[in-house]
């Protein structure tokens, strides 16, 4: 049962959102409530939104958000033969394969949650449940909402407040104590694994300053706020007025884009002396290439995934996408799947079987030619049917294509040929 419901009591009905979960889908609104902006060598300030103008660090951040958020975490039960399969059939699938929550679909809620823990070190969603104690909802609740600590007994307890009005006057600013049991907790990189995880914003506000302070240079450089475009030379001394009316008289004639290419005409012994100051000079553009390493260095993702080309070759982007699965998304996703199994399902069912698995499958998929050999392979060598494939390629199933097959003579693999006899 959710906070919502121990609120306002019997008032609430069972199904109804949680006010974090309902305040937190559209956190947007209050965007720079609660958020207290990190003063930086640079002489920048880092913040959510600052720092989410970094196009590496978007890129790399929703790329990461966006896979986990279409692939789906399956809820299996294993069969007494060794064998398993989707439990389909049991709450907790429908609450991680097709709804989370009345409001959001499966890909936004994990996305979300995945943002959260990438840029502020960790994710929170209240898990609401029925009368029976069984999980209902996921609403995901900015992580910057949350404060985590300990009762009087020495259980872990979830502060969390409200910052918006959620068409309940008076709720603003109000705290709600959640018990470990009704919040799920994704941490990052944490110092005591509890979900006070290293958030990247403060551990790497230097970094992340360096940033915004390199792209502003650029966009002044670009708006003529870094250097003038060249200097006027008059014979003699201009007094304030003169010097002024040269100046806008120059500015009106040949600055914008309408008076690009115009030819100059210099009079009274004026002469214009440009400056030509390329951004290659200035090394602009290495600083952006190094800046993009150093972001990846932060997401532990692989350059090509944010933009970054300078190493990748035809010849190992497979295998960087390889990486990127193994080393990226591999640990969070097991957080994830830890996570889910520890909340939703009670201790009974985990020993009977039941347990979340991420499917990657849709994150493998090669070219053609490569996903023929490979499916040959698994086929000729016995450890996928037809069908299997077939399912894989979303197609419908066959007549006889359910029979595993052995390499020697790719016959059923139930079958026991008899060795060919040599004629005497």
């Amino acid at each position: 049962m959710g906070f919502f419901d121990r609120l306002f009591g019997d008032k609430a009905k069972p199904n109804t959102p949680a006010i974090t979960a309902k305040r937190d889908i559209t956190y947007q609104q209050g965007f720079d409530a609660g958020l207290v902006p990190l003063p930086t060598s640079s002489g920048v300030t880092v913040d959510e939104r600052t720092a989410l103008g970094l196009p590496p660090l978007w890129a790399g951040i929703r790329i990461i958000s966006a896979d986990v958020g279409s692939l789906e975490p399956v809820l299996y039960r294993e069969q007494a033969n060794g064998q398993r399969e989707p439990a389909v059939n049991h709450p907790v699938y429908r609450l991680l394969c097709d709804e989370p929550n009345p409001e959001q679909t499966r890909p936004v809620v994990f996305e979300t949650l995945m943002f959260f823990a990438l840029l502020h070190g960790a994710a929170f969603a209240e898990i609401v449940r029925d009368g029976a104690g069984r999980p209902q909802a996921l609403w995901p609740i900015h992580p910057r909402n949350v404060r985590i600590g300990r009762d009087a007994n020495g259980e872990l307890v979830y502060q969390v407040t409200i910052t918006l009005a959620d068409g309940m006057p008076g709720e603003a600013g109000r705290q709600i104590t959640l018990s470990k049991e009704d919040i799920l907790c994704v941490p990052g990189l944490s110092a005591d694994g509890t979900g006070v995880a290293y958030s990247l914003l403060r551990i790497a506000r230097e970094t992340l300053g360096f940033g915004v302070a390199t792209q502003r240079y650029g966009a002044g450089f670009f708006a003529n706020a870094a250097r003038p475009g060249g200097v006027l030379e008059a014979q003699g001394q201009l007094n304030d007025n003169a010097k002024e009316n040269l100046r806008r008289s120059w500015q009106s004639l040949h600055s914008g884009t309408d008076n690009v290419g115009k030819v100059a005409i210099l009079e009274e012994g004026l002469k214009f002396t440009p400056f030509t100051f390329s951004n290659e000079q200035n090394q602009y553009k290495d600083v952006l290439d190094w800046y993009g390493y150093q972001v990846a260095q932060l997401l532990c993702i692989p350059p090509t995934k944010i933009g970054v080309l300078g190493r990748a070759t035809w010849s190992n982007i497979d295998a960087l996408s390889q990486d990127y699965l193994t080393t990226t998304l591999r640990p969070w996703l097991e957080k994830f799947e830890a996570e889910f199994e520890k909340k939703l399902l009670t201790p009974t069912e985990r020993n009977q079987g039941y347990y979340v698995e991420y499917d990657t499958t849709a994150l493998l998929r090669a070219d053609i030619s490569s996903r023929s050999a490979f499916y040959s392979s698994a086929i000729n060598t016995g450890w996928m049917t037809t069908n299997e494939v077939r399912a894989r390629e979303n197609l419908p199933p066959v007549e006889g294509g359910d029979v595993l097959r052995v390499p020697l003579n790719t016959g059923p693999m139930t079958s026991n040929p008899e060795p060919a006899k040599v004629a005497a």
